[in-house]
């Protein structure tokens, strides 16, 4: 699959700017019935919001001609023509781990495994075969060429950040950022365009010497035995060896992978990407992307450093225009299972998971097939897949009055 590769919108800023942002814009929440003096940073519902100019007492948070939410989404600009040694395929194997014995010599700053030093010009914890041992596309076009440590540094400086590449275990870029709001703030202009390179460059600098968490860590409301048994693809997938320990990896691939690009859940009853996006009106307006779709993994991230802790709607309840019992009543296979016809909630979550989307089964108010056909925005925005107009639906189309049928 041939790869559009992000470019970094570089947006200028001094340094002494940078380091006096926190005394500049203070943090404050946001309150409604107070004006504000441009440039000000308020936080409301624990999402940062930047002004758009001089705000007037009375004005709402949703204002977008006053008010911009703070969000870590990688730039939209493109670089134009990529280097002509930039691989044209890229696969997803930065997002699993390596495993732990696929190097036989340990990683020592400023050298690479082979105990060769690395070029001077390389930030000394950047690990260069860490990098090729998690892209092997990137290794197969760079590691024979001469200064290789070289190429694979200015590739993930030009290009892996951007595609959420890794280099070890212990550092990705925006999550970085969702766990330090402070540095958020610093790294992100008024066009809301977080700055990677500073991001990277803070973290190599000083974010390891601080002892800042370099990635989220697995919570405590994460079950990992439950995904597992749930997906055993995954399952049988994870390394059984690893030192992280098969929890860490299964929690890794539910939040990079599993959820944001798969709809995986590790119980659909506690929490479901779609229905957290779905049932929170702001979320729903600060990750709607352009296109009208959803910035899931930036979702993902907001789920983990505030929206469990804020208490917030995370999964769907049976919707009022679903006739659990006619479902039941027209597919025998689903009212004999042992696993969905144990509670309303699973038998309304076959139907929308799989049995609209996959299977086509519908109700005497609602056809998924006909809901696309009669809505060709909703399908020109989702590209067509059922599943999303599914959500569609869900979240917004009944309540839009939209026919169906």
């Amino acid at each position: 699959m041939h790869i559009k590769i992000k470019a970094m919108k570089l947006f200028s800023i001094s340094l002494f700017v940078v380091l006096a942002l926190p005394s500049l814009f203070a943090f404050q929440a946001h309150d409604q019935n107070l004006a504000y003096t441009h440039p000000a940073i308020v936080v409301s519902i624990s999402v940062s919001y930047i002004s758009v100019q001089d705000v007037p007492a009375g004005t709402t948070i949703t204002s977008t001609n006053y008010w911009t939410p703070l969000l870590g989404t990688a730039p939209d600009t493109e670089p134009g023509d990529p280097p002509a040694s930039e691989p044209t395929d890229s696969n997803l194997s930065n997002l699993t781990p390596p495993e732990d014995n696929s190097s036989s010599q340990t990683f020592t700053p400023g050298y690479r495994r082979d105990g060769t030093p690395m070029d001077q010009s390389i930030p000394s914890y950047f690990d260069v075969d860490g990098y090729y041992e998690r892209n092997h596309d990137v290794r197969d076009v760079f590691q024979s060429l001469p200064n290789d440590d070289v190429e694979a540094w200015n590739h993930y400086l030009n290009y892996g950040m951007y595609e959420d590449r890794m280099f070890d275990n212990d550092f990705v870029p925006l999550e970085y950022l969702n766990i330090y709001p402070d540095l958020k703030v610093a790294f992100t202009d008024a066009d809301r365009v977080i700055d990677l390179n500073k991001t990277v460059y803070h973290w190599f600098d000083y974010g390891r010497a601080e002892g800042r968490l370099g990635r989220f860590q697995m919570p405590s409301w994460f079950d990992a035995a439950s995904y597992m048994d749930t997906h055993h693809d995954v399952r049988d997938a994870l390394d059984d060896n690893s030192s992280f320990g098969k929890d860490t990896e299964a929690w890794w691939h539910f939040y990079r992978i599993g959820a944001p690009t798969e709809g995986r859940s590790f119980d659909d009853t506690q929490f479901n990407l779609d229905a957290y996006i779905a049932s929170n009106a702001d979320l729903k307006e600060i990750f709607k992307k352009n296109d009208g779709t959803y910035d899931k993994k930036s979702a993902m991230y907001h789920y983990i450093s505030d929206g469990h802790d804020e208490g917030r709607t995370d999964s769907f309840s049976v919707p009022i225009w679903f006739n659990v019992n006619e479902y039941r009543t027209n597919n025998p296979d689903v009212a004999e299972s042992s696993v969905w016809n144990t509670s309303d909630f699973l038998i309304f979550n076959h139907f929308y998971r799989f049995g609209a989307p996959g299977e086509n089964r519908s109700l005497s108010n609602f056809n998924l097939t006909k809901y696309i056909e009669l809505n060709p925005d909703v399908s020109d925005v989702f590209g067509g897949a059922r599943t999303e107009c599914m959500i569609h639906y869900i979240s917004d189309g009944y309540a839009e009055g939209r026919k169906s049928l």
